[in-house]
């Protein structure tokens, strides 16, 4: 089958009744829902990128963490769950672990895992928008748990405390756009003056 007949076929079996996924695109909940699985894509791959680099920069990675836990929080409040049931306390301890490589091993296998738990809610969310399935917000909670698990582990891996990957995540939006978000603050953002933030808080 050459390109141009494999992309007729394509468009036969596409979800294409453009009311129904209109009203599904345009309800604010759904939109929250992407955004926040769409934010924390864009930021895994970031950090997928970062890792392939031949040094970890732990801020960096203290910062990419802090935007993934920040994705996670848009998507806490539209499920309207718990926070304290996603975003745990964890005393996850890893010794043996300063080797750089080993480190490095170790996170690379943290994207892998978290790259799946992403595909999954991403699954869910798709299914319910495109599709019309009822969301099966269980299982997603249960998604951006696993991803705080992770995240936490990669952190640790670098002595970082997933707290204060979060706290420096908000000190660096605060700068930014004070006390409410504008799309020309995100848009014309001051790179120089948030690393300094970023690397204040790093310790």
């Amino acid at each position: 089958m050459n390109p141009k007949n494999y992309v007729k076929n394509v468009l036969i079996t596409e979800s294409r009744d453009t009311a129904r996924l209109v009203e599904r695109f345009s309800n604010s909940r759904n939109i929250r829902l992407m955004h926040g699985i769409l934010g924390l894509s864009s930021e895994l791959a970031e950090i997928r990128e970062a890792h392939g680099q031949d040094e970890i920069d732990a801020v960096n990675l203290k910062e990419e963490m802090g935007d993934l836990y920040w994705y996670i929080g848009i998507m806490i409040d539209e499920l309207q769950v718990d926070p304290d049931t996603v975003l745990t306390v964890h005393s996850i301890n890893e010794p043996g672990y300063t080797d750089p490589e080993a480190r490095k091993e170790m996170l690379g296998h943290a994207i892998d895992v978290m790259t799946v738990q992403i595909g999954e809610a991403s699954d869910l969310l798709k299914k319910a928008i495109i599709y019309g399935k009822p969301l099966d917000e269980q299982k997603l909670a249960e998604r951006l748990k696993n991803l705080d698990f992770w995240i936490a582990h990669s952190l640790f891996l670098y002595q970082i405390k997933p707290g204060d990957s979060r706290e420096t995540n908000i000190a660096k939006l605060k700068a930014r756009y004070g006390d409410r978000f504008t799309e020309a603050a995100a848009l014309e953002r001051d790179l120089a003056a948030e690393r300094a933030i970023l690397e204040k808080n790093n310790g």
